[in-house]
This record gives C-alpha cells, sequence and structure tokens, in this order.
C-alpha cells in the first residue's frame, strides 16, 4: 500500500486520499485512514509512522489546512494592508473569503478551531482582533 500511497502523492501532489479511494484495484483511502486512526490511538508502529512522514504525511490535517488558509490571509493583508476579504474572494484557488466568514462564524459561536491551541494564539498575535461584527488589525 505503501507504494500506492506514493503513486497517489506524485500525481495528486498530497496526500489527503479521500477513505473511500481504490488506487490501483487497491483500498488506498480505507488503509490510509486506518494509518491515521492508529496514529491517533498511539498503535502505529515507529518505523510505519517514520516511512509515512519521510514522505510528507500530516496526521492532522485539520490543523495543517487551517495554517494554510491563515498563511494566504496574512498574504492578502499584506498586498491590501487588510482583513476585510470579500465573501466571494479567491486567494491561490482558495476560498479565502468563504474560510474566514466560517471562522468569524464559529469565533462568534465559541467554537473557534483549536481556539485553545496555537492557531487562536497566532491569530491574536498577528493582530486579528475577533469581534461579532468581523475582524480588524490590531496595532502592537
Amino acid at each position: 500500500m505503501f507504494g500506492s500511497l506514493r503513486s497517489y502523492n506524485k500525481r495528486e501532489r498530497n496526500l489527503h486520499v479521500p477513505c473511500n479511494h481504490a488506487e490501483e484495484g487497491k483500498q488506498l483511502g480505507d488503509w490510509s485512514c486506518c494509518q491515521r486512526k492508529l496514529m491517533n490511538k498511539g498503535k502505529l508502529r515507529d518505523d510505519r509512522r517514520l516511512k509515512l512522514e519521510a514522505i510528507g504525511v500530516v496526521w492532522d490535517q485539520s490543523a495543517e489546512q487551517w495554517n494554510a488558509m491563515f498563511g494566504l490571509l496574512r498574504s492578502y493583508d499584506k498586498r491590501e494592508r487588510n482583513v476585510n476579504v470579500p465573501l466571494v474572494h479567491l486567494e491561490k484557488g482558495k476560498q479565502l473569503g468563504t474560510w474566514l466568514c466560517c471562522q468569524r462564524r464559529l469565533m462568534k459561536k465559541g467554537n473557534f478551531f483549536m481556539k485553545d491551541n496555537k492557531n487562536w494564539k497566532k491569530s491574536v498575535w498577528y493582530g486579528i482582533a475577533w469581534q461579532n461584527n468581523g475582524i480588524a488589525i490590531l496595532d502592537y
């Protein structure tokens, strides 16, 4: 299966295999999801973990995606000198406006992704003040 995963990565340029994906007649998606579950439970053998990490497997895909979108927000801010991203705005082909709207909604509900983690701290450090009516850049 590892060879199939490398082939998938070479073709798709990522290792985010959908759980229902078959590759070369093999249930690569099931296998990939199983490896992630084993890792999350602390049951994945170290040799397998290291082999998967060597080709770029990221165990926390949600955090990886959040960081990528936050990076796009920083790029937008650098260029536009604000983070008032229009809802329909695409940044490098990604729906940055929609993502930011979702983050605002989550914050308003008190469910901001990884609020107690480094992403929350990163956004605050970067100077984003999360407010009910949107966000604003702070002067630190």
